[in-house]
């Protein structure tokens, strides 16, 4: 039990990075090198991900335990499998502290029910994993909130559900 208590603690710190390098984007665009008009006018309709997920965290008092947004590889690999092409941007903040699930993320598509069946299979894999170690996080896992309209998809694991809910439904609307 030690054993795989140990693992998990040097596999998040791995996943989590150690470079002391700080990077200035607030913004993780997930777009093919070569943007067209209809990518540039998709992105304006969708609004500023990075700003609506920003306004999530410190709406929900997660500031403080947030760690900065994740890069585009990494999030087409935690959510996609690497398929960049199911969204046109996405910001993700993740909780730095070692067993938090909590996550904010913002995911503009014109895809959300492949974007939706994604999250799913994350937070069913996130899961699996909070039941074999972290225990006291399945439940929040499992109250995750899942929202969209036809150009955003929101995923929030939060503690208080029904805030989360709240905020972002402000955001959708």
């Amino acid at each position: 039990m030690l054993k795989k208590f140990a693992s998990s603690i040097c596999v998040i710190a791995l996943l989590a990075g150690c470079s002391s390098k700080k990077d200035d984007t607030d913004t993780v665009k997930i777009q093919d090198p070569v943007s067209s008009v209809n990518q540039t006018q998709e992105t304006e309709e969708n609004g500023n991900v990075a700003e609506e997920a920003k306004q999530l965290v410190e709406t929900l008092g997660m500031s403080d335990t947030m760690d900065e947004p994740l890069v585009s590889a990494a999030v087409n690999g935690l959510f996609f499998q690497g398929d960049s092409s199911l969204t046109t941007d996405a910001c993700v903040y993740l909780s730095k502290v070692a067993g938090n699930s909590d996550t904010v993320a913002v995911f503009a598509t014109s895809k959300t029910e492949d974007v939706e069946n994604a999250i799913q299979k994350y937070l069913d894999s996130t899961k699996a994993n909070a039941t074999e170690y972290f225990g006291e996080e399945v439940q929040k896992i499992s109250d995750a909130v899942v929202e969209s309209n036809k150009k955003q998809v929101i995923l929030v694991i939060a503690s208080d559900k029904d805030q989360a809910k709240t905020a972002v439904d402000s955001i959708l609307k």
